[in-house]
């Protein structure tokens, strides 16, 4: 019973001796037992002697000054010179490892909780389709129907290379001479000089007109007048 029990006392998880519970173990100390262990026989109290032998033991054994008494499992316990600096750090104020650091930075998770907060129900335009999403949706399906957008895993589409063919040339077939008809470039638009009433400013002076049916193919050349009957 004298052993050292060092490594058994770190051991959170070391099942106790007496089972009693949350009692005062001076209600034992008139009885013949101290308790009862697991299976419920009593457990008897060790034999610790008087002052007299614990003297004795101070005196022979040089492990005295470090042996506690265990109540709970009726047993002594030599305490390590580890065990012995803790309880000297705590007794001065300290924290029982050295080597812990108080001004450490920690993080500590923080989970957060959202409570939801205005109605109870949800609102019926929740449940319904959203018309953004739905026009997002039809403009895929043109852009699939017309063929903008293909599947990748098929296969591409043949290459449709331009048909080649001759615009001068004389031959009777109507697709080929439709497609090489080209159109004719377009008119420019009567500005206010061909009017039938064009302003004043447009219409030519004495001078003016001398000076321009004289020159070469003047003939071609459009005259502005103003037409009162026509007014």
């Amino acid at each position: 019973m004298w052993g050292n029990l060092a490594a058994e006392s770190d051991s959170e998880d070391e099942p106790l001796l007496s089972r009693v519970g949350d009692i005062p173990l001076e209600w034992y100390d008139s009885e013949d037992h101290m308790g009862y262990d697991i299976y419920g026989n009593p457990i008897k109290h060790l034999d610790r002697g008087d002052g007299i032998d614990a003297f004795l033991r101070r005196a022979d054994d040089p492990n005295a000054m470090r042996t506690i008494f265990d109540p709970l499992n009726n047993c002594n316990i030599i305490l390590t010179d580890e065990e012995l600096n803790m309880i000297h750090r705590l007794r001065h104020g300290k924290f029982p490892h050295k080597n812990f650091n108080p001004d450490e930075d920690y993080s500590a998770p923080i989970t957060v909780r959202v409570e939801k907060l205005g109605r109870l129900y949800d609102s019926k335009k929740r449940f319904m389709p959203s018309t953004s999403e739905t026009k997002k949706v039809l403009q895929l399906v043109n852009a699939i129907r017309n063929g903008w957008i293909r599947d990748p895993r098929l296969p591409p589409l043949p290459k449709s290379e331009p048909e080649i063919y001759d615009i001068w040339s004389t031959a009777n077939d109507t697709a080929t001479v439709r497609e090489s008809l080209l159109p004719p470039p377009p008119l420019v638009l009567p500005g206010h000089d061909q009017s039938f009433s064009p302003p004043d400013e447009y219409l030519w002076t004495e001078d003016e007109y001398r000076r321009k049916a004289t020159r070469k193919g003047s003939d071609n050349i459009l005259v502005p007048q103003k037409y009162s009957n026509l007014w």
